[in-house]
């Protein structure tokens, strides 16, 4: 079965993308620093062998948006459910039923990620004891 990277991203709309570096940014410049951090992560993302790289996006209706935005070969999901729990747990079940095997879901902003913490990640999946990963942050945010 294939792997899947989700990366998990809402639509890069001014005033609606990383709103607590505002100040010092202006939330125009806070949106073009979130489209930066996006394509690299992505960018990144399909750099791993053997994985579809995803795109869980929000809203619904901003398929086309990211679609230009970033010339990747992507599978792009649009995320459904209220709050993040149920948009994951509909993203595994989604991706589950499209016969994934080993599913791994980060954020839409990390282009400073090692590619070997991907990789590591899908590799402990391979356990069958192994449900679920989770990895840390420094700052204590999980992915």
């Amino acid at each position: 079965m294939p792997n899947a990277l989700v990366i998990v991203a809402k639509a890069p709309v001014v005033g609606q993308v990383k709103t607590r570096l505002c100040p010092p940014l202006s939330a125009a410049e806070a949106t073009e620093l979130f489209c930066c951090f996006l394509g690299d992560t992505v960018e990144q993302a399909c750099t791993l062998p053997d994985t579809q790289v995803c795109l869980a996006f929000a809203p619904a209706d901003s398929e086309a948006l990211f679609r230009a935005l970033l010339p990747f070969p992507l599978r792009y999901l649009p995320q459904r459910g209220n709050g993040l729990g149920e948009r994951l747990v509909n993203i595994f079940a989604d991706l589950g039923h499209q016969g994934f095997g080993k599913i791994v879901v980060m954020d839409s902003d990390s282009p400073t990620r090692p590619a070997a913490y991907l990789r590591k990640a899908f590799l402990s999946l391979v356990d069958p004891g192994n449900a679920a990963v989770f990895g840390t942050f420094r700052d204590g945010r999980y992915n």
